[in-house]
């Protein structure tokens, strides 16, 4: 057997001094590959689009609402834990989600690790998902190996994280809810804890440490407008509200909108159901139009025709 011929000194210099510049050249990336990561709230939920904006506003209906938590990672992100703090009366929280979907032959998060969060009226506490490593079985966590395959994965907002319910005790008022760091802290595949995040859009990188926010509000709460005959409340205006009408119809005063008054008069008469009639099959002012269908303008006068002939009939109060 030939021996080996041994490195010259030259070249062992060489060699060191390759292998130190290349640690050196890494050394930037890995102390800022994080500070970029960006975690927003958004009205917007899965394929209704999630660009992040600044401080977007959630106009809500009195029955309540959800809104969402979006992660747009620069790393591949195998835990997340994070709370929602909750400022103003006009919402309450009443329940959260971390979402679990399988992506190919792994899960997103281990079912095991995952905690849908303590929720309580100001704060959802310790909303988690994690995932032991990116391996089959194992879970994949979030990240650029995983948004192809990934069902609640959009190119304009990253993943979908969370959601967050909400009901309104008091819809005169407002609210906001801005995200903060869980317990638990945030951690990429190696398990380390991440330096930077970017909690909200505009906001600026605060320390992956327990309870650290962002410096703006990520969303703030304001009440739809509702039209006068939506009788019911429920954000639009459809014969569930006509018959609330037909039901108070003759009375003469101190009716409200919930005894079908539109007009504000304190009677329900005619001219409620006139009113009624032109805004029959609409929805208030930044409601969700695309999703309701509106029927067509004749469906409502035949409506109201034939609950007129009814009333003709029937003796007045």
């Amino acid at each position: 057997m030939s021996k080996s011929t041994p490195h010259s000194s030259n070249t062992i210099t060489r060699h060191v001094a390759t292998r130190l510049v290349a640690f050196f050249v890494m050394l930037p990336a890995a102390a800022t590959s994080h500070a970029d990561t960006l975690i927003y709230l958004t009205a917007a939920g899965s394929g209704e689009g999630a660009t992040p904006t600044a401080s977007e506003t959630l106009k809500f209906l009195p029955g309540g609402g959800s809104f969402h938590i979006w992660i747009q990672p620069d790393e591949q992100f195998t835990g997340i834990s994070l709370d929602i703090d909750r400022g103003g009366s006009a919402i309450r929280f009443t329940d959260s989600t971390v979402h679990n979907p399988t992506v190919g032959s792994d899960t997103r998060w281990l079912p095991d690790l995952i905690r849908d969060g303590t929720v309580t009226d100001g704060k959802v506490s310790r909303i988690e998902g994690g995932a032991l490593a990116p391996l089959t079985g194992f879970g994949t966590g979030i990240g650029s190996s995983t948004s192809s395959s990934d069902p609640l994965y959009e190119a304009s907002g990253g993943f979908l994280f969370a959601t967050i319910d909400f009901e309104v005790p008091s819809p005169t008022e407002t609210a906001t809810a801005s995200l903060a760091i869980g317990h638990n802290l945030l951690s990429d595949t190696g398990g380390l804890t991440t330096t930077n995040i970017l909690l909200g859009v505009g906001d600026g990188p605060v320390a992956n440490s327990p309870g650290a926010t962002g410096t703006t509000i990520d969303l703030s709460f304001e009440e739809r407008p509702l039209h006068p005959t939506d009788f019911d409340v429920d954000g639009d205006v459809d014969g569930t509200d006509l018959l609330t009408w037909q039901d108070g119809f003759g009375i003469t005063s101190g009716a409200t909108r919930s005894r079908g008054d539109g007009t504000g008069d304190g009677k329900v008469d005619g001219a409620d159901l006139s009113l009624w009639t032109t805004q029959y099959g609409t929805v208030p002012p930044g409601a969700l139009a695309a999703l309701t269908a509106v029927p067509e303008p004749t469906t409502g006068y035949l409506f109201a025709s034939a609950v007129i002939a009814q009333l003709l009939v029937r003796p007045r109060r």
